[in-house]
């Protein structure tokens, strides 16, 4: 008779890692240490029923902002995550699964959800969303070149620009430090991304196509 299997309690997750949100291998159910621990305490302590943190309370308000600006409840993580003002992508998937595993959204193939729970949680926008508002929200929450670069990738998507074009949009010496820094920043953050032929282009995530009808 053989051995039973040992188990692996890590897996596979669709989380926002260091290259975007994409497919990393984890620790246990794809969180970080000192996420797990943080969960562990809040069940230990209160049950599902902890209060919410500030973190956790922007990114249930960011889900239903956008819900209620696509009209889809399924949207992209990572627009949800700037929203939150979370521009570390690993943080931002590990708060995500926090309140997946507290039973508040669903967060599973690069997109996220609410949950009735947490739709009860999440504060209603004060007025109707629309897609400038999500432009202007996403912009506050960057800063300095990563604004001004971002913001000249908006204003002129579906365009693209080389790097040379970005850094003098954005006013950063080109093949500087901080022109790579920016760039990654972006790219990890999913708001911008590669065309084939290599230049930079605003992510289509945010231009979702009900809020632009």
């Amino acid at each position: 008779m053989q051995p039973p299997k040992k188990r692996d309690n890590r897996k596979m997750c669709k989380v926002v890692s260091r290259e975007g949100i994409g497919i990393r291998a984890a620790f246990m159910d794809g969180m970080l240490p000192a996420s797990v621990r943080y969960l562990n305490g809040a069940r230990k302590r209160y049950g599902k029923s902890k209060p919410l943190c500030d973190t956790e309370q922007r990114i249930l308000d960011g889900c239903l902002w956008m819900e209620r600006l696509t009209g889809e409840p399924r949207n992209n993580a990572a627009i949800v995550a700037a929203l939150a003002n979370l521009p570390h992508a690993a943080n931002a998937s590990d708060w995500m699964m926090i309140l997946c595993k507290r039973g508040l959204v669903g967060f599973e193939d690069l997109a996220i959800r609410l949950r009735e729970s947490g739709r009860e949680k999440a504060n209603q926008p004060a007025t109707a969303p629309t897609i400038e508002d999500l432009h202007r929200r996403v912009l506050e929450n960057n800063w300095g070149p990563y604004k001004r670069g971002l913001k000249a990738l908006i204003g002129c998507y579906p365009s693209a620009y080389t790097r040379a074009e970005f850094a003098e949009a954005a006013d950063i010496p080109a093949g500087s430090f901080s022109l790579d820094h920016s760039i990654k920043s972006l790219l990890r953050q999913r708001l911008v991304t590669y065309t084939t032929d290599y230049r930079l282009i605003a992510s289509a995530a945010l231009f979702p196509a009900k809020a632009m009808s």
